[in-house]
């Protein structure tokens, strides 16, 4: 399966592991790496209404000219859902986490992805009860690696 992630570029002083990806972004896609799944980044640079209309273009375009090939759009954040929406052939999935929906006026720039997304996945329920009347959806809490961190006593 291939997979097209959508999310901003996040500088590289800010990485660990050095690409412009934010960290849980490129850990979960590499834990999902291991089920056959194969991903490819496309970064928005600019953000704000203005750096997201002015992406439209420049996303359909990188979407024609890698032919439509991806199974799955894997938009990460509300803003950048409705951007990827704009395009109706490959299934968009949205993960909200938390600015997309909390704010009002952010609730209503992610509309679109909320409307048009295939699966609209929330970080918390918290999140999800603020648009769960209108809008169907999972909860999937980032998590942690229970191989790596085990709760232990405080002492």
């Amino acid at each position: 399966m291939r997979v097209l992630t959508v999310c901003r570029e996040a500088p590289l002083n800010l990485t660990i592991h050095n690409h412009s990806i934010a960290e849980f972004i490129f850990e979960q896609n590499k834990a999902v790496e291991n089920f056959d799944v194969h991903y490819d980044y496309y970064l928005i640079k600019k953000g704000g209404i203005r750096g997201y209309i002015e992406e439209i273009k420049n996303f359909h375009f990188f979407l024609k000219e890698k032919k439509f090939s991806y199974d799955i759009i894997h938009a990460h954040g509300g803003h950048i859902g409705s951007l990827v929406n704009t395009q109706r052939r490959i299934p968009v999935i949205t993960t909200y986490h938390g600015s997309d929906i909390n704010n009002t006026l952010n609730r209503l720039i992610s509309l679109i992805a909320l409307l048009f997304s295939k699966i609209n996945i929330f970080v918390s329920f918290k999140i999800f009860h603020k648009v769960q009347k209108f809008i169907k959806g999972i909860v999937i809490p980032c998590g942690v690696d229970f191989n790596i961190f085990k709760p232990l006593d405080k002492i």
